[in-house]
């Protein structure tokens, strides 16, 4: 009887070790966690310090480092003894190890210390296509406008920039310093977007009291958007302007709105609009007409959580019915809003890809 061939994984070709490895190492994407789909930085980790061959192979395979999350919490910092210059060392020498395979950054602070990022934001590779930075709101949110004007410098070719400011409102600054500071970040992202000709996706959620006309500063440099997120920012309105002639996805989830704003009217060619959980939000139904009128591209309307009367909602969903519109609204039981409905918007956009 002859003998078993057994083979060992080394006797791969590196191609196929290459897909082995970065198959090992990523995680998969989820819908529900936005840090999932990038790598495991601790499996990474240890597939390099294997051999050699693993390590100049984990170092140089484009698809293993094509998204990469660099978060600064208290749970990271345990891994190093809570020595947060430790954990700064590594991931900066990491980012310009890796840095020219990198195509999307999200680097994040939720350790409420100022100074964290700004290093990471100085080795980030000018061959970007998107950057989010999530900050929170607090004494390290004063990194905000130097952050951004690092990304100007770093980041000329970027296509997509999430800006979330969502935070502790207890850990907030008084509120002339805060306002103060806004001013500074909605500066700094006119300026960065002013010089980002390829941007056509932003997010900015969590930033407090963003004004119509800070607001209209910046989407005035950005008449080649396609998706548009201003969520939980305390708008009353939106601004009109060229920027919304191009837009195919606007979500204004969370803000203060009290009626729809008539700029919609002029975004003639979006496919998607979320306007849910602006609780004041009492649309009539010859409104709703007007608004499905003038936007014969819509596919998807979410309502949810808003003031939106019960008959008003019935009419509305016949009439989505007709035209193969897609909407969410809110659930009544006995005349009154239910909290059970869930809007299904992130979910379809994921699915969107």
């Amino acid at each position: 009887m002859s003998e078993p061939v057994v083979s060992s994984i080394n006797e791969l070709p590196n191609d196929l070790l290459t897909r082995i490895l970065v198959a090992a190492a990523t995680e998969p994407a989820n819908p529900l966690n936005a840090e999932n789909g990038g790598i495991d930085l601790r499996m990474g980790s240890a597939l390099s310090r294997v051999c050699k061959r693993w390590r100049g192979l984990c170092f140089s395979a484009p698809g293993l480092w094509e998204t990469l999350f660099l978060r600064a919490c208290p749970r990271c910092f345990y891994v190093y003894n809570g020595n947060h210059e430790e954990w700064r060392r590594k991931k900066l020498w990491l980012l310009q190890r890796v840095g020219p395979l990198v195509r999307h950054l999200h680097i994040a602070n939720d350790s409420y210390k100022p100074g964290m990022l700004e290093p990471l934001m100085r080795a980030a590779p000018h061959t970007l296509r998107s950057l989010q930075l999530r900050t929170g709101w607090g004494p390290h949110s004063r990194d905000q406008p130097q952050l951004l004007a690092l990304a100007r410098v770093r980041c000329p070719s970027l296509a997509s920039l999430d800006l979330d400011l969502t935070g502790d409102r207890h850990r907030r600054d008084p509120a002339a310093e805060e306002q103060r500071l806004l001013a500074s970040v909605v500066e700094g992202l006119a300026g960065l977007a002013g010089s980002l000709t390829e941007l056509s996706k932003l997010s900015v959620s969590g930033s407090p009291e963003l004004a119509a006309s800070a607001l209209e500063l910046l989407l005035r440099q950005l008449p080649r958007l396609e998706e548009l997120k201003l969520n939980s920012c305390c708008l009353d309105t939106l601004p009109v302007g060229p920027y919304l002639s191009g837009l195919r996805t606007l979500s204004v989830t969370s803000n203060q709105l009290l009626e729809l704003p008539p700029a919609l009217l002029q975004a003639t060619r979006l496919q998607r609009l979320d306007l849910s959980s602006n609780r004041n939000l009492r649309p009539f139904e010859a409104e709703l007409r007007q608004l499905l009128q003038a936007l014969p591209d819509l596919q998807q309307l979410d309502l949810t959580y808003t003031g939106i009367g019960e008959d008003t909602a019935a009419a509305l969903k016949a009439v989505a019915a007709e035209r193969g519109l897609a909407v969410q609204l809110p659930q009544y039981f006995g005349g009154w809003e239910t909290e059970s409905n869930i809007s299904a918007w992130s979910q379809s956009s994921a699915d969107d890809g």
